[in-house]
């Protein structure tokens, strides 16, 4: 009779646990419909769980209590699914963020960040754009450590200078080589004068200038030695290598990003100039073809300022008059705002 009651329990026990167990199966795919093979599937809260076959099809027996499943792939997008009222059921997983950063080294070449020894960072294109920037140099001011920026003047479209980790040497070149898509560019200052690099009056930009941020999909600095040796010695003060966008499939969608700015610029700081005594050597000379101001005080009596020429051949000589007095507001007359769009 024990033996009986004993058998009776046991049975009972084991289709108590059947009946609180509830059986899922389904599929797992991407959204392109191809079957996800080893994606995790899990009852939530729980490490009960199994993985899809080759045809991406799975089968778990759920506890009670359990309502939802976690579903999890590398490379996708986790899902949670509600399975309190279904039991068969087809997920479609979008996807994700990759778990690992990838940066572009020397030669274009892309690599894992964590397998990189050297020191790099990498700017993506969303950080470059968070604010509007004349230029792609100037866009990283601030979102790089170890990397000073500085403009050459304060005029619309100078150039842009960029060190890494400080100075290296007194005498020459302390700039960083630029590669844009493997092809290093000239990043010297372009100055007006004889056409040298180093000598005349005008700051008319670098090469750098001409790149739009826009097109820009990432920009990764190499620092040290070792990450740019492969560049030799024009790659000794350090590497900034500029990866740009490429048309790509976006799975049949069409797309368009629109992107603008506009500022104006307006002459700040002025040179102050004297409006006492006018031109001349000796202060009490009146000169025209003196270049400095150390003439007689101006009093605003009409002298000529231009040398006595006969223009039109009559035998009489001709010549300019003005008063002999300061001209008001000359120099911010001269200047206008500057409008870049």
């Amino acid at each position: 009779m024990k033996k009986l009651s004993l058998i009776l329990f046991v049975l009972f026990c084991a289709v108590t646990i059947g009946l609180a167990q509830k059986k899922v199966s389904g599929s797992i795919k991407d959204n392109d419909g191809q079957p996800l093979i080893g994606a995790n599937v899990i009852v939530e809260g729980t490490t009960i769980g199994t993985v899809t076959d080759i045809d991406g099809l799975f089968s778990l027996e759920v506890p009670s209590g359990k309502n939802a499943l976690v579903i999890s792939y590398l490379g996708f997008s986790e899902k949670r699914v509600d399975v309190s009222e279904i039991s068969t059921l087809d997920v479609v997983l979008t996807e994700g963020q990759l778990l690992d950063e990838v940066i572009v080294t020397a030669l274009g070449v892309e690599r894992n960040a964590r397998n990189v020894a050297y020191a790099n960072q990498t700017v993506n294109a969303d950080d470059l754009q968070s604010t509007p920037n004349k230029n792609t140099l100037e866009a990283l001011r601030g979102k790089t450590a170890g990397v000073k920026i500085s403009t050459g003047s304060g005029s619309v479209g100078a150039s842009t200078r960029i060190v890494i980790r400080g100075e290296s040497s007194l005498t020459g070149n302390n700039n960083a080589l630029i590669v844009v898509d493997g092809v290093p560019i000239d990043n010297d200052a372009s100055r007006g004068g004889n056409g040298s690099a180093t000598t005349g009056y005008a700051d008319y930009g670098n090469r750098f200038n001409d790149i739009n941020p826009d097109d820009i999909a990432s920009v990764t600095i190499l620092k040290g030695p070792a990450a740019t040796s492969v560049y030799g010695s024009r790659g000794a003060s350090g590497v900034v290598v500029v990866t740009t966008k490429k048309g790509s499939s976006n799975k049949g969608k069409f797309s368009v990003a629109v992107n603008s700015n506009y500022s104006v610029d307006q002459a700040y700081v002025l040179l102050q100039r004297q409006d006492k005594f006018g031109q001349g050597f000796d202060g009490t000379t009146y000169d025209t073809g003196e270049n400095f101001s150390w003439g007689p005080a101006l009093d605003g009596v009409v002298r000529p300022w231009t040398s006595p020429v006969d223009v039109d051949g009559d035998g009489k000589v001709e010549f300019l008059s003005r008063p002999y007095s300061a001209v008001p507001n000359q120099l911010s007359n001269f200047f206008r705002l500057g409008n870049t769009n």
